[in-house]
Order: C-alpha cells, then sequence, then structure tokens
C-alpha cells in the first residue's frame, strides 16, 4: 500500500497535470497493489473518504516558504483509528482511507517513507524537487521535512530511526539527513530536493 501525500504536481513542459496550473497544492494519492489497478488521485475513484469541507483535497497553499525568507510549515499526520487510517493536516481531520481498500495494514504499517518523488517522461528534463535547490544549501534554501515521528503501541510516539533513509543520489537530487535536533519542535529531520534537469 502507498499514501502519497503532498504539495505539488506539475509538468516540467509547463500544463498542470492534475489542477491546471503550477499552483502549490495539497493532494494525496494512494494504491494497494503498487499501481497495478488500483489508486488515485484525491477522491477521483472511491477510496478516500473526505469529512472536512474546510481542509479540501486540493486546495491551494496560500502562503509558501520563501528562498532565503520567511519559511511555513504544514503539519501530516496520518493515524489508524480502528482499521482505518486517518489523515490530518494543521491538527485538523481531513478525511481517512478505510481499511477495507488495504490487505496488509489491518493492525499497523509495515514501512514508513517520506521524502520527494518527481516523474519525467522520455525526452523531457526531469522537475525540479522541492525548492529546487540541493541539501547541502539547508536552512532557507533547500526543502526539508521535520518532526518525522511514528506512532507505535500504546499510542506513543518516537522519532523516525536513524538508519531508514534511502534514497536515489545524481546531479539533479540530493538528500543530507541532519538527525536528531534537541530542539522539540524539529527532532528528527533531513533537507531533500534539487534542480531536476537531464539526470
Amino acid at each position: 500500500m502507498a499514501l502519497m501525500i503532498s504539495s505539488t504536481l506539475y509538468r516540467q513542459d509547463g500544463h498542470g497535470e492534475l489542477f491546471g496550473d503550477q499552483e502549490p497544492r495539497f493532494f494525496i494519492y494512494w494504491t494497494s497493489d503498487r499501481y497495478q489497478k488500483t489508486g488515485c488521485f484525491n477522491t477521483l475513484c472511491p477510496g478516500f473518504i473526505s469529512v472536512n469541507p474546510r481542509a479540501a483535497l486540493g486546495t491551494r497553499f496560500t502562503r509558501t516558504s520563501t528562498p532565503g525568507g520567511d519559511q511555513f510549515f504544514v503539519r501530516f499526520l496520518v493515524a489508524q483509528q480502528k482499521q482505518d487510517w486517518w489523515l490530518y493536516v494543521n491538527y485538523k481531520v481531513v478525511g481517512f482511507w478505510p481499511g477495507r481498500l488495504f490487505n496488509h495494514m489491518k493492525e499497523k504499517a509495515e514501512k514508513v517513507m517520506w521524502g520527494g518523488e518527481v516523474y519525467s517522461e522520455h525526452g523531457i528534463d526531469f522537475p525540479p524537487m522541492g525548492s529546487g535547490y540541493h541539501s547541502k544549501q539547508g536552512w532557507e534554501k533547500a526543502c526539508f521535512i521535520k518532526n518525522i515521528g511514528v506512532v507505535k503501541d500504546r499510542n506513543e510516539r518516537s522519532d523516525a530511526p536513524l538508519d531508514t533513509i534511502t534514497f536515489v543520489d545524481s546531479k539533479c537530487y540530493s538528500v543530507t539527513d541532519e538527525g536528531i535536533d534537541g530542539d522539540p519542535s524539529w527532532r528528527r529531520y533531513f533537507y531533500f530536493g534539487g534542480p531536476g534537469g537531464q539526470c
């Protein structure tokens, strides 16, 4: 099963693929069979059940970070309640994936991943990932994910382990694992991204 929660989806040739523009938007994607026959974006097929019109999928982010300037954050949480998987954004419920969609997640998730993903059709340059800066540019430049954790038995949250990051590094994209920070608002975090191009 794969759940993707992201903020930008567009093609490098400038044509909006899902929303008709290149604005940063909140969207999800799910599949239960590795993209074979199931899954879709948002609610374009039966699956995710939206319950909060004030936290609508496809919403455009009105405040976005500026390289070298103000930085803004969005808090995501996916939590299992009974057999369903609930999505929260900035502490507000958005909706849920019914447990019946997934064969192997009745009681828990086997693997959790964070990061970026890009795609390009053959012959077209790969798009930027994150802010378009490489991970070594760090704070106020590179994209980052912070306060990464998992909720285990008895509803106890813990930082994601230090040995779980895997990635494909190239001239187009990179990741820098920063480990665990003492600041409780950062904890486990890493920088990632890059300009894209001919990878």
